[in-house]
Order: C-alpha cells, then sequence, then structure tokens
C-alpha cells in the first residue's frame, strides 16, 4: 500500500486496492499465535488481523464496526485462511462492516474485545499502524485509558 501511495494519480483509496489484488498473487495464509488478555487462541493460518478502537480504517474499509473509542476496549478482528474465490466475496463486505453480522462469513471471522493483545509469528509478519508499515515477528498492543491529554478549542 505504501509504495502505491506514492504511485502519481492513485489515491488513498486505490493504493490500498492495488495492495489487495498485489497481495491476491502471493501465497495466502500464515500460523499465528494470539493472546488476548491472557487468554491464547488455538493457533490456526490467518490472512490478516486488526486491533481497533475505532470503526475503520484507509481505503474506506470497516473491519470493526462495533468498534468504540470511549468504550475502554479495543476490538481484534482477525481473518482465517480462504480460498481466492472466497477473498472475492469476503473483500465487499469487510469494506462494508458487515462480515461480522453475514452467516455465509462466519466460518472466517475471529471476533474478540480486550485491552491488550500479543501476536507471535515464526517469521516477519507486514505491520501497518496509522498508515506507517514495519515488519515484526511479535507485536504486543495494549490500551492505556487515559494515557493522552488533550486540548479543544471550546
Amino acid at each position: 500500500m505504501s509504495r502505491y501511495k506514492r504511485w502519481k494519480g492513485v489515491s488513498g483509496s486505490m493504493s490500498y486496492n492495488l495492495s489487495v489484488v498485489e497481495n491476491l498473487l502471493k501465497p495466502l495464509g500464515q500460523k499465528f499465535t494470539l493472546r488476548v488478555d491472557g487468554q491464547e487462541l488455538p493457533p490456526e493460518a490467518l490472512l490478516l488481523g486488526v486491533a481497533a478502537n475505532g470503526t475503520c480504517y484507509g481505503g474506506g474499509f470497516t473491519p470493526a464496526p462495533d468498534a468504540r473509542t470511549d468504550d475502554g476496549l479495543l476490538n481484534f478482528v482477525f481473518v482465517r485462511k480462504m480460498s481466492r474465490f472466497s477473498i472475492s466475496r469476503f473483500i465487499g463486505a469487510y469494506k462494508r462492516g458487515t462480515h461480522l453480522t453475514e452467516p455465509a462469513m462466519a466460518p472466517y471471522i475471529i471476533a474478540r474485545e480486550g485491552r491488550k493483545l500479543e501476536v507471535e509469528s515464526p517469521k516477519p509478519i507486514t505491520v501497518c499502524v496509522d498508515g506507517e508499515m514495519t515488519r515484526e515477528e511479535r507485536l504486543d498492543i495494549e490500551l492505556l485509558p487515559s494515557a493522552l491529554t488533550f486540548l479543544l478549542p471550546d
């Protein structure tokens, strides 16, 4: 996505769409170890995961439609490995934010709420944090209530 954003005439949402197409041409799925608030989830091959305190991100995707910035929780949504044919159906639901409620998508979704997520991978994975890309084998994501002070105009 970050590479495509530098192309002349490519918008933010277009860079995400081009990235999706590129990644569909690569091998899909990787096993992860996930812990939400210390509870380990069964390891399985995943395509992507999101830790969110807001409903949407780049390109208008809505991975966590129930996320709230003021509830003291992060919403974690993980997408299990699926066929490329299923991905073509999944992307529309993921963009609309209906993937959590559509029965056809249920086998592919793991959704949790919590304050802390630990991710371990046997090989580096691509991580995007607010548009900044990095490669990591381990992530610790934790919600820290009241950690920032904001000054707002009247």
